[in-house]
């Protein structure tokens, strides 16, 4: 018996035990679902269930009332009621509470018996869900079954599994179609059934609804681009720390473009989506991709499946969200710092990535693949590192979770940053000094690479940055997203919009990509990447790529931007800080660039020194000299966001501003310096991700201003 034959055995319970007879509703205004599907956009249809067959949740006590008030206040455009009793804690009497809000009501539940169909309609619900796989495994005639609910004023959302299933199902009368994403048979749940039965059935005329398994935006903009009409989404809300703001988040999604922004010969096929996840080759538009040994290529595909796995695996997710949440410590405040928004004349929001465990966002991407590698089975665990921010974030994850952990790191580096070098050890890792090359972070990966290709068998490479061959920029970036996901949630509560920039430092771009992931698709959100210009670029001693002189190359199994010599051999870099002394940049941004979609700047070292002090004085926050940089940037943007502001209110006309033209302006947040009061308005919006702490940085400044006086 599988567990599709235990949900079959528990319906035959509930109808024996006359559960369905109580079913009663008066003066029932039916609504259909199938309109919402066909009219036009991509439908969110919210589900009230109190538990979870997989066992990710049991709610007890909800007040489904309020529930259903929240989903129409959210958007949502139906609301489904799952009513079995036993094994799903449902109850008949939720759907005309449901019914309440107007919205359509899908009547869900394990049907078998003609009795719940009657009770469907004696309940109030407008359409029923009939399980294909249910009604062919009992032997029953599924058309009998929709004829039965069509003569009772209802329509018929019928489920199915596969293409099978799906091609007589589209042979039968039923008003909708839908895809169950999650096995009923083991409860795995795979997005991308509905996307293969999709393409076998490109021209269904049916409306379809792609059920199960969605948790994020992400998961909504992918299953929006297969062409289904809309989503049923129920554990994703039951599990959310706060369900509106996760409706809205779903609901947003919905609605949102996916056409590339700008275009230029670097950019991919026309209408191409910008996205932090990898296409199905490796890339993104020309970038990216798997430049590596033939020894390598069978290990980085069982690594991409094993990630693809572990995104869908909800015992995964869960032990990600609470070592998340109750060891690393998110969500991160995004606090308005105010003495320098007062100076700089814009709302300056920092995302306090440094008040994380460990010191800086690394921790979320340690944590991550440390879990992902005991998902593999892997028992040691090795890592780069420059400033030694993500060494030591790995050296705790590994310990937190029982692997064998190296952390390889340049020696220069090292003498920079001694006490993370003592943290690491301290923590259990063995530190391998790394004295090739510039004995920077490029060299440390060089050594990575190496130790990985030789002991995969037993070995997971936490790569730490958005950098590498395929899949380990999108692994990087997804376990990052959390940055941009709470960002824009807290700059929509603090603002009531979103913000107008972006602002953070980019080595190879991990903590970058993970705020600029969440506000891709909004166009009018600007997003700034500041690179290490070191001693100047003119001198050549930098770190800047994009910002600088560099050239398509390939370093490290990517193709992306890479500073070279005349002889196309990699230059040595240099920067103040050593998480930006990298010579090459992050496919994604490499392809943001391309698509104008991001603008990438540089800063100085000495300017970046400045803005270290800045900070301290005036907020009483020191960050870590790689956030000193995206800081040290703030004057020059408030300058370009003047200055636009300007430009726009000049090109509206000689005489000035009429009242609607100006109010456009000002909800802009461009209209030049105003209060500083919370939603004023007028003056632009920044967050910056301050992606680490200063502690480590402390002693080698100190060192350096003492050898100038």
């Amino acid at each position: 018996m599988d567990i599709l034959d235990k949900f079959i055995a528990q319906a035959k319970e509930n109808v024996r035990a006359g559960y369905y007879e109580g079913a009663k509703a008066e003066n029932v205004k039916r609504s259909s679902l199938k309109e919402k599907l066909t009219g036009g956009k991509f439908c969110l249809i919210c589900e009230i269930k109190h538990a979870s067959p997989a066992g990710e949740y049991e709610m007890r006590g909800i007040d489904v009332g309020q529930a259903a008030g929240e989903f129409l206040e959210c958007g949502a455009d139906a609301i489904s009621v799952v009513v079995e009793p036993r094994i799903f804690k449902g109850d008949l009497g939720n759907v005309a509470i449901a019914k309440k809000t107007g919205l359509p009501v899908l009547f869900k539940d394990f049907v078998l018996d003609e009795r719940q169909v009657q009770a469907a309609a004696a309940s109030g619900a407008d359409c029923m869900l009939l399980v294909m796989r249910v009604l062919e495994r009992e032997k029953l005639d599924v058309r009998k079954f929709i004829a039965r609910a069509h003569s009772l004023g209802l329509e018929v959302l019928l489920e199915c599994y596969d293409e099978g299933e799906m091609k007589r199902a589209l042979q039968t009368d039923a008003d909708i179609v839908g895809i169950n994403n999650r096995d009923l048979q083991t409860l795995k749940v795979d997005l991308r059934r509905t996307q293969k039965i999709m393409e076998k059935f490109p021209n269904i005329a049916k409306p379809l609804v792609s059920e199960s398994g969605v948790r994020g935006k992400e998961d909504v903009q992918f299953l929006r681009e297969t062409g289904a009409s809309g989503i049923l989404v129920g554990t994703a809300i039951w599990t959310a720390q706060d369900l509106k703001k996760k409706i809205l988040e779903l609901k947003g999604a919905t609605a949102a473009k996916t056409e590339a922004v700008g275009g230029s010969k670097d950019a991919g096929a026309p209408g191409e989506k910008i996205g932090c996840m990898a296409s199905s080759s490796g890339r993104f538009g020309k970038f990216g991709g798997t430049y590596v040994s033939e020894l390598l290529v069978p290990v980085l595909q069982e690594l991409e499946k094993a990630f693809e796995d572990a995104k869908k695996d909800g015992k995964f997710n869960k032990q990600l969200s609470h070592y998340l949440s109750k060891y690393a410590g998110r969500p991160t405040p995004l606090y308005f710092a105010g003495n320098l928004s007062e100076k700089l004349g814009m709302r300056i929001y920092l995302k306090r990535e440094d008040l994380l465990h460990t010191g800086a966002h690394k921790i979320n991407n340690a944590i991550g693949q440390a879990l992902l590698a005991k998902y593999m089975g892997k028992k040691r665990v090795i890592a780069e590192t420059g400033a030694g921010q993500h060494g030591v974030a790995t050296a705790t994850a590994a310990a937190l979770l029982g692997l064998q952990c190296d952390v390889y790191m340049g020696s220069e580096d090292a003498k920079r940053q001694k006490l993370n070098v003592y943290r690491m050890e301290m923590l259990g890792a063995n530190v391998r000094i790394v004295e090739a090359g510039s004995r920077t972070l490029k060299d440390a990966v060089n050594e990575a690479l190496r130790d990985y290709a030789t002991n995969f068998a037993d070995t997971h490479y936490i790569l730490g940055s958005a950098l590498g061959p395929h899949p380990y920029p999108s692994i990087v970036a997804h376990f990052q997203s959390v940055i941009g996901k709470e960002a824009r949630e807290q700059i929509l509560t603090d603002e009531g919009r979103l913000p107008d920039c972006l602002l953070a430092c980019v080595g190879g771009g991990s903590n970058a990509i993970g705020l600029f992931g969440a506000f891709l698709q909004d166009e009018g959100v600007k997003m700034v990447g500041v690179e290490a210009a070191g001693e100047g670029v003119q001198t050549g001693k930098h770190a800047a790529r994009i910002s600088g002189d560099a050239k398509l190359g390939v370093l490290h199994g990517t193709l992306t931007y890479v500073l070279e010599n005349a002889d196309g051999q990699i230059r040595e870099t240099h920067s103040v800080s050593a998480g930006l002394d990298y010579p090459a940049i992050g496919p994604q941004h490499a392809h943001l660039y391309a698509l104008k979609r991001a603008q990438y700047v540089c800063v100085e070292d000495k300017e970046a020194l400045e803005a270290f002090h800045l900070l301290a004085r005036m907020e009483g926050i020191i960050p870590a000299l790689e956030s000193a940089h995206a800081i040290a940037y703030l004057p020059k943007l408030a300058k370009e966001l003047r200055e636009g502001a300007l430009a726009a209110e000049a090109a509206l006309g000689e005489g000035g501003l009429d009242g609607g033209a100006r109010t456009a302006l000002g909800a802009s947040g461009l209209g030049g310096v105003g209060s500083t009061t919370k939603g004023a308005g007028k003056m632009p919006v920044v967050i910056v991700n301050l992606s680490g702490r200063g502690d480590k940085d402390v002693q080698h400044v100190a060192q350096m201003e003492g050898e100038k006086i």
